[in-house]
């Protein structure tokens, strides 16, 4: 197993896009998470070589850490899917500001009508 094919599993606009909504610099985010995706299944790969000493288990281990990573890679793309459709207040406050005033004028448009029937 070779780490930079761990590091090619997820792919640089998904990470990307995943900490736009979440970070002032969503490349090197996107770059984190990308390293930290690849050291984990090399850390995994590596402990658990040392427990497998014959070509035998060696064997299994390959295929058995194959489908570990499919699972994982999968997983980790669900994610940062999931986490691209959220959008931090600091980030995005301007809209959340624009958005958040519009509902206030929205609400006191509906209240006005309540409060002229008023007696």
């Amino acid at each position: 197993m070779n780490t930079p094919h761990f590091f090619d599993d997820i792919p640089r606009d998904i990470a990307y896009r995943a900490n736009l909504g979440t970070s002032f610099v969503p490349e090197q985010r996107g770059e984190t998470e990308r390293n930290e995706y690849a050291s984990t299944l090399a850390a995994d790969f590596e402990m658990l070589l040392k427990h497998a000493p014959t070509d035998e288990t060696q064997a299994i281990l390959e295929t058995e850490f194959a489908r570990y990573r499919d699972g994982y890679k999968s997983r980790s793309l669900a994610y940062l899917h999931s986490k691209g459709r959220c959008l931090s207040s600091m980030i995005g406050c301007w809209q959340a500001y624009r958005n958040s005033r519009s509902l206030e004028q929205a609400g006191q448009f509906v209240a006005e009508p309540n409060e002229s029937s008023a007696p």
